[in-house]
């Protein structure tokens, strides 16, 4: 490998065999005519740092210890222009890669303020409300704050694997919101029907040989792997609003729809907070973890309630 720069530009030369003496002087007089600095080559590196990069058995422990994040980007971790490791988001003085630095301290205080408001609108009915106060049940809480996070984790993280294998984030884009708006929506009309709920969240994998297929093609699969996991969060709400009404006619259902629309919202920055810092794989797994969380609060529950409030 040999490295040349030219101010803030450089160019990488890699070959498969090692460079000989006579293409390292033939590189070495051409950067010299060119006024270009010779940054890293078999047989001198302009920092310490280089040299590990190069060097068999040193890049890993370089990667641990270098400031940056300056490991290569990948499908799960695409982020390729970001460089802060998550202790960087509670920084606020300058230096090396600041630009970095104050987009993150941005989403940070971003998280912090939805977070705030969210804990006001749900404490807020708490204080004012007696009914609220006299009705609530924790569990039930926990149940639509944990669907409201999950929903928005799985749908953020589904959208960012999906750029990468459409090939542009509009497809991205344009896929997961209709795919999932639609597929979520059938599914809450159909929740009605239900006595018992399942949870089915696959996991979207598409083999390497889908990738090269046309973008009708990769458009299709993608809408057939979104379509199960939306049809049965779509599920989610309607039937945790109908145990709710089984538990109690007076049950505060509205303060129940603010909780999930809160932590929705809440999700929405969590997601991109945890992709970036920690891959898309993390986020969706966050939003499974969250469904379970769901399932076992709502699970536990006792009902006392014979009429079924929503049977037609």
């Amino acid at each position: 490998m040999i490295l040349i720069r030219n101010h803030d530009v450089a160019t990488i030369l890699v070959a498969k065999r090692p460079f000989s003496d006579a293409d390292i002087d033939r590189v070495m007089k051409i950067s010299k005519e060119m006024e270009f600095t010779a940054v890293l080559t078999p047989h001198f590196a302009e920092k310490p740092e280089f040299e590990a990069v190069s060097t068999r058995g040193q890049y890993e422990q370089l990667m641990r210890t270098y400031p940056l994040n300056i490991d290569a980007p990948t499908d799960d971790s695409p982020f390729f222009f970001h460089m802060l490791r998550a202790g960087d988001l509670l920084k606020t003085s300058k230096g090396m890669n600041d630009r970095n630095l104050k987009a993150v301290n941005v989403l940070g205080r971003l998280l912090a303020i939805v977070t705030g408001l969210t804990a006001v609108a749900i404490i807020a009915p708490l204080v004012l409300r007696r009914r609220v106060r006299e009705a609530r049940s924790g569990r039930l809480m926990i149940y639509f704050a944990s669907i409201g996070l999950a929903f928005m984790m799985v749908e953020i993280g589904q959208l960012e694997r999906l750029i990468v294998f459409l090939g542009h984030p509009i497809y991205g884009l344009t896929v997961v919101l209709f795919v999932l708006l639609i597929a979520s929506s059938w599914g809450s009309l159909c929740s009605y029907r239900m006595r018992n709920w399942i949870w089915l969240l696959p996991l979207l994998l598409v083999t390497h040989s889908l990738t090269a297929a046309s973008t009708p093609v990769r458009i299709a699969i993608s809408a057939l792997l979104l379509f199960p996991s939306g049809f049965f969060m779509g599920m989610a709400f309607p039937l945790g609003l109908k145990k709710a009404l089984y538990a109690d006619k007076g049950a505060p259902t509205a303060w129940y729809w603010g909780i999930n629309g809160a932590f929705s919202v809440v999700s929405s920055v969590l997601a991109v907070v945890i992709a970036v810092f920690w891959g898309v794989t993390m986020t969706l797994l966050v939003g499974l973890g969250a469904y379970i969380v769901g399932l076992i609060a709502l699970g536990d529950l006792k009902f006392h309630m014979v009429h079924d409030p929503w049977s037609m």
